[in-house]
């Protein structure tokens, strides 16, 4: 054990070493003012209905608000379902629907006008979708009328998602012990991570909802006798982490996979004498989020017995089976850093290397340096990084190809590296407290990689005449949005050196025995 994490004698008990719960909420409304900016230079450099499948989404979204849970027409043209939606949205989105190589033309003014007056029948590749998110999102945008409609599911989803990142980083307060955790949580924050959490489509919360699942459950541990403060501490935290599965068992098929990878890592971090002690001192917190994660994926399960089935588009393409795309890794990753508006749409390539770069350096240095579970956990982890994905496109290649995207991951591994920098704290790896510049320069590589992305989107949308002839494109000038997106990093950064303070000051009132990660 290295010296400072705790007494090797006696029964197991985290410290009190967090900032305070007053502390962290403050960092944690510091850290959701961040992410609000950054998603405002976002909403702002994407063109209305011009991200990824957005006025898919968005027809859903205005469906289900009018009442349009179950949808049971297939479109002529094959590629969806209809669904009655505002005439005026529909207008607000056929120029973008019209650039798009995978849709024919003819179909992006509707198919015939509505059941209601004032709609039109539109195409949607989202019918089948759980309603409920885009009951949130669509209802946010009922007040209003084309573009602005969207503008208003766009924000409604980013403080979605905002929120739960906040209240993710509320959680890490509440045990992290050094900076490198947080700055984990921010690598994997990646470009294209905050470009999907402002598009009215699940996949975003999807992700936030696995860092928040992670920060929770990182924070339990201790055996033996534990102090109130530690049980308080321990059922807030479970308290986040019910909220966390909920959400990912019921967005999207793919979140309980999430949720037993996530669980996994942190069993294998903290040891199973560790998650086995958490679990019987808080047993029935466990078996009601175990009911919950039951009743909620039993509920997607039941709705998705009731699918129609959609044939492809006419411009849809052929299906990609050759074995090549079981091992796409580098194609994985590069597009969970960026990727945008499309999957297609590589970010420049200096993003990459700025991100790369810090991302890599972490997971060497907590690999090498990591003790017992804590080199175990990373390693275990990047493994699953590698297989889940390569798996999951193994047994559905004859039927969906090629279609894995590197950002349906994101739930996974945008918390895994928060594993990463807890590892490295618990080593104390370049403390923040003594030398700030390892941290200054990593923050300052992210800062770049994410300035250069939106940057980068917004000119080249101008460069396209379909987004700069759009007159309800609401942007700012492409300098100012870069400014924007950057002051989000310096805010970030602050928070960085400030829980670096935070944690060198702290006293360590570990009682009666090891530190709860002692084996990292």
């Amino acid at each position: 054990m290295r010296a400072g994490t705790g007494s090797t004698t006696g029964s197991s008990a985290a410290p009190s070493t967090a900032p305070t719960t007053g502390h962290g909420w403050r960092i944690a409304a510091l850290f959701l003012l961040a992410t609000l900016l950054a998603q405002a230079a976002w909403i702002t450099a994407v063109p209305p209905f011009r991200g990824m499948d957005e006025f898919d989404h968005a027809f859903r979204a205005a469906g289900v608000a009018s009442g349009q849970w179950r949808l049971h027409d297939v479109a002529e043209g094959g590629r969806g379902l209809l669904v009655d939606v505002p005439a005026e949205l529909v207008k607000a989105s056929e120029g973008q629907c019209r650039e798009l190589a995978y849709i024919v033309p003819d179909t992006c003014d509707g198919d015939g006008p509505g059941g209601r007056p004032g709609t039109v029948r539109a195409t949607t590749s989202a019918g089948n979708y759980e309603p409920v998110y885009y009951w949130v999102v669509g209802t946010a945008g009922e007040p209003f009328s084309g573009a602005h409609a969207l503008y208003a599911m766009r924000a409604m989803a980013a403080l979605l998602c905002a929120v739960v990142l906040a209240l993710a980083v509320w959680c890490l307060t509440t045990w992290v012990r050094g900076t490198w955790a947080f700055v984990g949580l921010l690598v994997g924050l990646t470009p294209t991570f905050v470009y999907s959490t402002t598009l009215a489509a699940p996949n975003g919360l999807e992700m936030a909802a696995g860092v928040l699942l992670w920060t929770a459950l990182l924070g339990l541990g201790g055996r033996g006798p534990v102090d109130h403060g530690l049980l308080r501490r321990e059922r807030w935290l479970l308290g986040a982490a019910a909220l966390a599965v909920v959400l990912l068992a019921g967005l999207r098929t793919l979140g309980p996979l999430w949720v037993v990878l996530i669980l996994a890592c942190v069993a294998a971090l903290r040891g199973p004498g560790t998650v086995l002690a958490i679990a019987l001192r808080h047993r029935l917190q466990v078996a009601l989020i175990c009911v919950l994660a039951v009743a909620t994926t039993g509920s997607v399960l039941l709705w998705n017995q009731g699918k129609v089935s959609v044939p492809p588009g006419e411009y849809s393409g052929e299906i990609e089976s050759n074995i090549g795309q079981v091992f796409r890794w580098l194609n994985w990753i590069l597009g969970s850093v960026g990727a945008f508006p499309f999957r297609d749409q590589p970010a420049p390539l200096e993003v990459y290397v700025l991100a790369l770069l810090v991302l890599i350096t972490m997971w060497v240095a907590a690999v090498r340096r990591g003790a017992g579970g804590g080199r175990g956990s990373v390693l275990l982890g990047t493994v699953l990084f590698f297989l889940a994905p390569s798996v999951i496109v193994a047994l559905t290649l004859e039927t969906h190809g090629g279609m894995w995207q590197g950002r349906y991951a994101l739930p996974f591994t945008a918390g895994l590296l928060i594993m990463v920098g807890l590892v490295l704290d618990r080593r104390g790896w370049h403390p923040a407290a003594h030398d700030a510049r390892p941290l200054v320069l990593a923050m300052a590589m992210l800062a770049g990689a994410a300035v250069v992305s939106v940057v980068h989107v917004q000119r080249a949308e101008l460069d396209r005449a379909v987004s700069s002839d759009d007159a309800a494109w609401l942007h700012p000038p492409t300098a100012v949005t870069g400014l924007v997106i950057l002051l989000a990093w310096v805010v970030s950064t602050w928070l960085a050196l400030a829980l670096a303070r935070a944690g060198s000051t702290a006293a360590p009132t570990t009682t009666r025995g090891t530190d709860a990660t002692a084996r990292v």
